[in-house]
């Protein structure tokens, strides 16, 4: 009983995220995994197949595949908000997605146990809206989805910026939802 917020593949492995916490699913069977409950997402570490980001309804979790067996590892530290939404520009660099409309870029330590850098950006940052923003991952880069196109980060500038590559390759800026990559 209670709400499944998702059912993800990540290699042969199926996980259910569950307002319960994560479980495995095996045949017909569930295992619970660790003792988090809140579980909305999850991702391997880019480049890695041993180790996953958890987004709970009140942080963030690592967990590492020893074997056979998935366990927790740490709750990183420095996050404390519901983290439904994300993607990684690294494994030490996330992008998230919090409840109150904003995009927050999390700088990690170089053993992923906290938080060393939170920024938050809006409008002062070069998004034109702090509503109905959408995270997205294509060709190895982050972008963010708007009603007013399609943004990706400056790091030189430290700043959002519309990807003129992208929009134009959806013929201009526009509403969008959510883009997937999918054949290149």
């Amino acid at each position: 009983s209670g709400q499944v917020w998702g059912l993800i593949k990540i290699g042969d492995e199926k996980f259910c995220l569950h307002d319960r916490g994560i479980f495995l699913l095996d045949g017909l069977s569930l295992k619970k995994i660790g003792n988090i409950s809140g579980t909305w997402t999850c991702q391997l570490l880019s480049g890695e197949t041993n180790r996953m980001y958890v987004g709970v309804y009140d942080g963030l979790y690592l967990l590492e595949k020893i074997g056979n067996e998935w366990t927790v590892n740490r709750k990183i530290e420095g996050v404390n908000d519901s983290f439904r939404f994300f993607e990684q520009e690294s494994p030490q660099v996330i992008w998230m997605l919090i409840d109150q409309g904003q995009v927050v870029r999390l700088e990690l330590d170089v053993n992923l146990t906290k938080v060393q850098k939170r920024t938050v950006f809006g409008p002062e940052e070069g998004l034109h809206t702090n509503m109905d923003i959408h995270i997205n991952k294509v060709g190895g880069r982050v972008y963010f989805s708007t009603i007013q196109g399609i943004y990706h980060y400056n790091p030189h500038t430290n700043s959002m910026e519309l990807s003129q590559e992208i929009n134009n390759f959806l013929n201009g800026s526009g509403p969008y939802y959510k883009i997937v990559e999918y054949n290149d």
